[in-house]
């Protein structure tokens, strides 16, 4: 059987990893990609070379900002995971109260 100890043992990591991944979602928004958009434009070359790399700037901008609410999404699941850990072993505690 779990511990109420283990079980908010298991919800502060679950807590940890959630800031794990925020911090991994505010890297990808400071991705040197968002400063690439209006590098890329025609302002700075024509041709189609230039518009294939535009476009493909704006698939990895796309993929990136995707990528960091995946991860700013599962970061919510742990933190009510957590939660939800620290219920159970608050009852857990509780059923061990003569």
């Amino acid at each position: 059987m779990t511990t109420a100890d283990e079980l908010r043992a298991a919800a502060r990591r679950a807590r940890q990893d959630a800031d794990a991944l925020r911090a991994l979602a505010a890297g990808l928004d400071r991705s040197v990609i968002h400063d690439l958009t209006a590098l890329a434009g025609d302002r700075t070359w024509v041709g189609p070379t230039a518009a294939r790399l535009a476009q493909a700037v704006r698939t990895a901008r796309h993929e990136l900002d995707e990528a960091a609410a995946a991860l700013r999404r599962d970061a919510s699941l742990l933190d009510h995971e957590a939660a939800d850990l620290d219920r159970v072993a608050a009852r857990a505690q509780l059923a061990l109260v003569p």
